[in-house]
């Protein structure tokens, strides 16, 4: 009696049959129930379905997916498993032996997975695919799980169409599944090498390289010629932190099969990861020997190119990554931040909208087009990215830190405390970052708070003098000059010897009003450094202070004999010339200052101050006119040429 397959969808999933004679319905698994005819009393119909069952268990699809699933086959057998995939049930009534159901099923799920193997390698290769899309298309897998379970209603424990049950379980996903399937295997048959390597791929798949060892080492002593198990165990070694015990497991690779282009970039990155870029280098180079459009072959050079000081070289590698692949993320973002260290901010951006269209959920993209974004003071965008990271990694402490600075440039204060706050939950040692919060604190009044985020840091970093320094600097720009000078002593009793210590505490001083400690301190700096020429200018100023003219003078001659290049110095000198009434030499001083600088404003009305002052009101109205040339709104000076030509009668 002829079967008929009723309401084929175009996945082939409809196996509902109907008998045309009788119109009886047979549901699924229904077929190990059949009684099929004696070969001499089949129809011809019986006798071509028979024919089909035995050229598909001939066929070049292999019985083992462990061992062969990138397997090339023959076109032909291709449209024969098309046919007997559309023809499953009937098929499965026509072959009268368990062994001939159990090879059906076997073949044909296989056959689904390799053909699934291949469309997503096809895909793989065209362009606006995206991961989601590739992911999505499973069916294969499916169908593939769907043959094997109807040959295992047929043939409950057999080992070969549960382990690659188990493998293509493993590869949805499905790993503790698959585990059972494969332990059932190895139990069935307890030597059966390809459920072995398939339990350590498992097992090697959930980041258990330590178990999955002891089976790919079984694996090969029963198949020292298998190179995929030598890939294995070489990956499996290079996890566990035994590079050489993975160099000589691809070396075995290297003399059986010299063109097996997989393990040269094993090889590749474990030289990589051990420093040695030259020999890492010539493994990718021999991938691309052996296929020049290897797009993994092309990334690693590039970041080899990088490790070996030639950015050039290493944009040439990641652009013909994206020229072989355009979904290539990865090789964006490279590009992105080569172009980003050249100042090509713009073309950065590019390089990372290209990769995000790609993948958008990756975190490094977001990271790096904030702090690009930032950099060009597009701020609310910039804030848009970190918040797009913090989405995706919570845990991100360094991006927690870049939302804190941007909320701080934003001055949205309350909500860059809570930023740095989060980050230290997360990094709680971090005395950078202790840093900042107490800067902030203290920009936001809370001065106790601030002591107290000061004082975890320095429990963290008793003795690190940098530290205390840089507390000192922060303390320092946000006006908090008790603090920074608390700071600065913990400095000096680390390092009491640092000069430029001496002179930071002399300036704090100084701008309390404690000149007299100030001078101290500069003594004492001068004592380490005799001739620190802003120490020395320091020096006078205080003395100044302190009304002592005269001492200061000599200490800002000392200075412009070390440095006659700094303005600031003969500006001081000069105000003390004219302080002990030496116009004269005051003038001369302003002088060398405005040829040191000539675009500084406050100078020249200095200068013209003192010119008016000695009678030389048209030298006095030329140097205002000189400040208003740099600075047309300069009221001072505008004030003062007012009384200058009063003083001439304009």
């Amino acid at each position: 009696r002829r079967m008929e397959i009723r309401g084929i969808s175009f996945d082939g999933r409809s196996r509902d049959m109907v008998d045309v004679d009788s119109t009886e319905l047979h549901l699924t698994g229904a077929a190990r129930h059949a009684v099929p005819a004696e070969p001499a009393k089949m129809s011809a119909y019986e006798r071509e379905l028979r024919d089909l069952g035995h050229r598909v268990a001939q066929s070049s699809v292999p019985k083992d997916l462990v061992k062969d699933r990138h397997v090339e086959m023959l076109e032909s057998d291709k449209r024969l498993m098309r046919e007997a995939r559309l023809r499953f049930d009937e098929l499965m009534v026509a072959i009268d032996e368990a062994e001939g159901s159990t090879e059906l099923g076997l073949r044909l799920g296989n056959f689904s997975y390799l053909e699934q193997s291949a469309s997503q390698r096809f895909m793989g290769n065209l362009p606006g695919v995206s991961r989601v899309q590739m992911e999505a298309a499973n069916d294969g897998l499916l169908d593939a799980i769907y043959y094997y379970d109807r040959s295992l209603e047929v043939m409950t424990e057999d080992p070969e169409l549960l382990n690659n049950k188990g493998f293509v379980l493993a590869e949805l996903g499905r790993v503790k599944e698959a585990f059972q399937l494969v332990s059932r295997a190895l139990k069935l048959k307890p030597g059966y090498t390809e459920a072995l390597i398939n339990k350590g791929r498992i097992l090697h798949k959930v980041g258990k390289p330590r178990s999955a060892l002891p089976y790919f080492e079984k694996s090969i002593q029963a198949r020292p010629d298998y190179t995929q198990v030598w890939l294995y165990l070489s990956q499996a070694y290079s996890d566990l932190g035994r590079e050489k015990d993975a160099l000589r497991a691809l070396e075995k690779i290297h003399k059986m099969r010299p063109d097996h282009k997989g393990s040269w970039l094993d090889k590749g990155i474990i030289l990589d990861t051990l420093g040695r870029y030259e020999e890492a280098e010539e493994c990718f180079d021999s991938a691309l020997q052996l296929e020049p459009g290897d797009a993994e072959a092309w990334l690693h050079k590039g970041r080899i190119r990088l490790l070996r000081g030639d950015p050039d070289g290493a944009m040439r590698a990641f652009t013909e990554v994206n020229e072989i692949d355009p979904r290539n993320y990865i090789a964006w973002v490279e590009r992105a931040k080569l172009q980003a260290d050249r100042g090509n901010v713009h073309d950065a951006l590019h390089y990372l909208d290209q990769a995000l269209s790609f993948n958008p959920d990756f975190a490094e993209a977001w990271k790096l087009k904030g702090q690009l974004l930032s950099s060009l003071g597009r701020l609310e965008e910039a804030r848009v990215a970190y918040k797009r990271v913090l989405e995706l990694d919570k845990r991100n402490a360094e991006v927690w830190v870049k939302k804190g600075e941007l909320m701080v440039e934003m001055e949205d204060y309350d909500e860059a405390l809570a930023a740095y706050e989060r980050a230290l939950e997360l990094n709680p040692e971090s005395t950078e970052l202790l840093l900042r919060h107490s800067e902030l604190l203290n920009r936001l009044g809370r001065y106790d708070e601030a002591i107290g985020a000061m004082l975890r840091a320095s429990e963290l970093s008793p003795d690190d003098a940098e530290f205390w320094r840089e507390a000192a600097s922060l303390y320092h720009q946000e006006g908090a000059v008790g603090p920074a000078l608390e700071a600065v002593d913990h400095a000096l009793k680390r390092t009491p010897g640092d000069a430029e210590l001496w002179n930071f505490k002399g300036n704090l001083l100084e701008e309390s009003g404690r000149s007299d400690e100030a001078l101290q301190c500069y003594d004492h700096a001068l004592g380490i450094a005799p001739d620190h020429e802003e120490v020395l200018n320091n020096k006078g100023v205080a003395l100044f202070n302190l009304g002592k003219v005269h001492a200061a003078v000599d200490a800002f001659e000392r200075a412009t004999h070390i440095n006659p290049g700094n303005k600031s110095t003969w500006n001081n000198i000069a105000i003390a010339y004219d302080d002990l009434d030496m116009p004269d030499r005051a003038i001369e001083c302003y002088e060398r200052a405005l040829q040191v600088e000539p675009q500084d404003k406050l100078l020249w009305n200095n200068l013209g101050t003192l010119l008016y002052r000695v009678g030389r009101q048209e030298d006095a109205v030329r140097c205002y006119n000189k400040a208003l040339e740099v600075d047309k709104g300069f009221a001072q000076a505008w004030n003062n040429r007012g009384a200058a030509f009063e003083g001439l009668g304009r």
